[in-house]
């Protein structure tokens, strides 16, 4: 008979069974790495990891009042969260998309 795995999650609201599955997949396996990393880039993790699926931005705002103790619903309406957060998401896609190879490329 098998240990019963402690949710690794608990204590954090708005993440169900498929948004946790999807934060392990991208190698988040704990409420720890996810507060350590913040909302953004364990998005943009899950985002890489699991781009099958394409996670929506429902995701982001899930981890993001995950960790800020808010509904999702909440950060969803609260235009000036979600462009800061969508900001955020776009400089470090930009970031990770110029790789040295782009650099050579462009001299």
């Amino acid at each position: 008979m098998s240990a019963i795995e402690p949710d690794s999650f608990a204590g954090l609201r708005n993440l169900g069974v498929r948004s946790k599955q999807m934060l392990k997949t991208a190698g988040i396996l704990s409420a720890e790495q996810l507060q350590k990393i913040g909302s953004v880039a364990a998005f943009f993790a899950v985002q890489q990891s699991n781009a099958a699926s394409k996670p929506s931005l429902n995701l982001l705002w899930a981890l993001e009042g995950a960790l800020s103790c808010r509904d999702w619903k909440d950060i969803a309406n609260d235009s000036p969260t979600k462009l800061v957060l969508l900001m955020q998401l776009d400089d470090l896609k930009k970031q990770t998309s110029f790789t040295p190879a782009h650099q050579n490329s462009m001299r």
